[in-house]
Formats: structure tokens, sequence, C-alpha cells
């Protein structure tokens, strides 16, 4: 794929144009940098659908459409500079707050977009601007340590928004410490909150206190937290806000095997206990490629699980019960 990134018919240089599937079922993906007249070149991508982002490597501020590959082809990119401002206050005094982060999460797309979300930092009236924003439903999130954060949604159109006012009450958030179950030594773990809607409350690895914990700002609430560690099961646990001392505890886990007798890649689900999707990675929602044959994944926290793969063109889905163990590999077949 192929074509030129413009904007109000002004070619775009220097920036990162990226190739992000879908589905779980697309592989790869791929990314190229525009030249000086604004072309890019992507070779290597497997039909599918994608969300296309175009970053601007020097402010770090993109703009997302989506694209159907079919084969080679030329698609032109023209970015519509919609922008999303406002400011960030103190719920109680009123005050504008400093570099606050502000960040937009679309929510039109998969939860791996999650992680590439636009971020912007407050200036010293509390005021912000993300610029490039492509039009869609969001989720506007503003946070700052000692306090709780903030989420409005809202829909951009081709025009820019009206101005935001986001109000962020003290609190002391979650403190949270991470450690290894077999000898109870502090992990580094990354977090990801969700609120009770499902929407990104807290992204990030936080700063460590000298007993290992990590304080995450958010406000009165219950969330389903999500920790991450290199080389460790996913854990997902329930917290509270505000709380202390809250200690998850992790270990590598069991690995899964899938045996497809499919000739195709499909598309598929790893659903927990509860019926929510277990994050592994980037994939928040559980979303697996089953390819043919025999696919394995490690470190996945022991449970009970269903694998999914959904039917197409009115067929039945197949679903599969299996079980994990600490140490053990559990195979089911598809």
């Amino acid at each position: 794929v192929e074509g030129r990134v413009t904007q109000l018919g002004k070619p775009l240089g220097g920036r990162m144009v990226a190739f992000m599937p879908r589905s779980a079922a697309t592989q790869g993906g791929g990314g190229s940098q525009t030249d000086e007249n604004g072309h890019y070149s992507i070779a290597g991508l497997q039909p599918g659908d994608y969300n296309v982002r175009v970053v601007d490597m020097s402010s770090m501020q993109s703009y997302t459409t989506s694209y159907s590959v079919q084969g080679s082809a030329t698609f032109d990119i023209e970015v519509r500079n919609s922008a999303v401002t406002g400011r960030v206050l103190d719920a109680d005094s009123g005050q504008p707050i400093a570099e606050a982060a502000v960040s937009l999460e679309s929510a039109d797309s998969d939860s791996a977009m999650r992680f590439f979300a636009p971020r912007v930092m407050t200036g010293p009236d509390g005021t912000f601007r993300v610029d490039t924003v492509s039009p869609g439903n969001y989720h506007v999130r503003a946070e700052k340590s000692g306090y709780g954060q903030q989420i409005q949604d809202i829909s951009v159109s081709e025009s820019s928004a009206a101005p935001l006012e986001l109000r962020l009450s003290r609190q002391d958030g979650v403190s949270v410490r991470v450690v290894d179950a077999r000898d109870g030594r502090s992990l580094d773990g990354f977090f990801v909150a969700l609120d009770a809607g499902g929407r990104q409350a807290y992204q990030g690895s936080g700063k460590p206190q000298s007993d290992g914990s990590v304080t995450l700002p958010l406000s009165a609430g219950s969330y389903r937290l999500i920790v991450i560690a290199p080389t460790y099961a996913t854990r997902v646990v329930r917290i509270s806000s505000p709380s202390a001392g809250a200690a998850v505890a992790m270990t590598p886990g069991g690995s899964l095997e899938v045996i497809s007798s499919s000739n195709a890649t499909q598309s598929g689900q790893l659903l927990d206990a509860s019926g929510q999707g277990y994050p592994r990675g980037m994939s928040l929602g559980g979303e697996i490629a089953i390819r043919p044959g025999l696919n394995r994944w490690d470190n996945i926290a022991p449970g009970s699980y269903t694998v999914v793969v959904p039917g197409s063109n009115g067929e039945n889905g197949t679903s599969r019960q299996v079980t994990v163990s600490e140490g053990q590999v559990a195979r089911v077949q598809i």
C-alpha cells in the first residue's frame, strides 16, 4: 500500500504511518515514514481491516483513520485538523492545575489502540490542546498525582469541539505493591485500570516508593485492575479507591496450546471464568489469532477458561473449556 499524507492540500513529510490490524486473525502490520513530498509505502500487508495512524514524531500527536487492504493499492490520507482543547481545574479551589496529563482514548477502536492514545500536559494556566484529532467518539481523561482522575465522553466532528473543563478532586488513590508469589520480592508492574463502564481510568507503571509500592491516581470507585510484568502471568484483580496496602502476587503461570484443524487463521478470544477477555500484552480484550495447527501461549494465570471462535456467514461458533494449572501445559482442539 502506498500513497500521500496531506493536510489542506499540503504534503506532510516526516510523519510515521502505521497500519495496525483490527483483527487478531490478520498477522503483522507495518509502518513507513513519509518523505518530503508526503509519500509513504508499506509492503507485505496481509488482506484485512486496519487502523491507520499518522504520527507527528516531533510533537507525538497523531491522526487516525481506517483502511481495508485487499491487495496492492493507493491510499491517500488527508489529515483533518480538528482539535480538542480545554482546561483542568482543582475541584475544590477552582484553581488551574499545571502539568496534569490529558489523554484521548478512542471509544470506537479495539483494545490494543488504548496504548496509542494521544497524551499532552497542561500548561501553567491548566489549559491543554490536542491537534489533528480524527472525527469519532472519545474518552478524555485527566490525571495527576495526588488527585483522582476524571473522564469525559465526547464526540468530535470535522470541526473543533467546544472547550472542555475537567475538575480533579484530591484523592489518596490506590497503593499497590506487585510481588513474586514465590519469594515475596517486589516486581516492576505495568497497570491498566478500567472503571465500571470499561473506560481506561489509568495506564502506566507509576513511580515505585521505597517499599516497592506504587500509588495509582484513581478517584473514588471500583475498578478492574490489569497487572502486567515480563515473564509473569497477567493478573486481573478488583480494587476500590481509596485504599492502601493492596498486594498483587504474580507467578509465571501455565501454558495453553490450541490445535486448530482449520486451513485458515481464525480470530478467537480467550475468556476467563467470569466471561471477561483475559488480557495478554496489548490485547486487553483477550483477542487471539488461532493459526492452522499448533498454537501456544505461555504465562497464562491458573484458572478456568473458554476458547471462543465466532462463527461466520451464519454458521455457529465454536467454544472449548480448558483449565490452566501453574507450570503445566493445557491443550484443547478447535
